[in-house]
């Protein structure tokens, strides 16, 4: 396996096996099983995210399974990044500040995401047509000897 690789997700793709997802709360399943090996170490990075406005305004939490938990305020959570929303270039864009979080999963089937406020409320989005779509970058963490 190469030493990085991009996962792109439609919130949609699995809804035969998850047919209670939204926006804000789903499931993927791969397909096919990604294998980052027991003896590395792997980081991921939420590079892209394409949705539908979300209504109402705040500060969102995109968490997520297949990483180790981090602290958020007072927390130990599985949150891979926050974002301020009603916000346009992140709705239908790429995260511009780049922050790479420790990978928990050496086999990937899925992936499950869910948007949070932070009152750890489920963000409310516009109905719309176009599909949902994230993007996520992996990479191998090189050590410093």
């Amino acid at each position: 396996m190469s030493h990085q690789f991009y996962v792109a997700l439609f919130i949609n793709a699995s809804q035969d096996m998850y047919p209670d997802y939204t926006i804000g709360a789903f499931t993927v399943e791969m397909a096919q099983p990604i294998q980052l090996g027991p003896n590395t170490n792997w980081e991921v990075w939420f590079s892209e995210f394409t949705c539908a406005g979300a209504i109402g305004k705040g500060i969102g939490l995109i968490y997520c399974d297949l990483i180790l938990p981090q602290f958020v305020g007072r927390s130990l959570v599985r949150c891979l990044r926050t974002y301020i929303y009603p916000s346009p270039e992140r709705q239908r864009g790429r995260f511009e500040n780049v922050y790479y979080v420790p990978a928990d999963k050496q086999k990937i089937t899925n992936i499950s995401v869910e948007l949070l406020t932070l009152e750890g409320e489920r963000v409310n989005f516009e109905d719309s047509e176009t599909p949902s779509r994230l993007a996520l970058h992996f990479r191998k963490v090189r050590l410093a000897w």
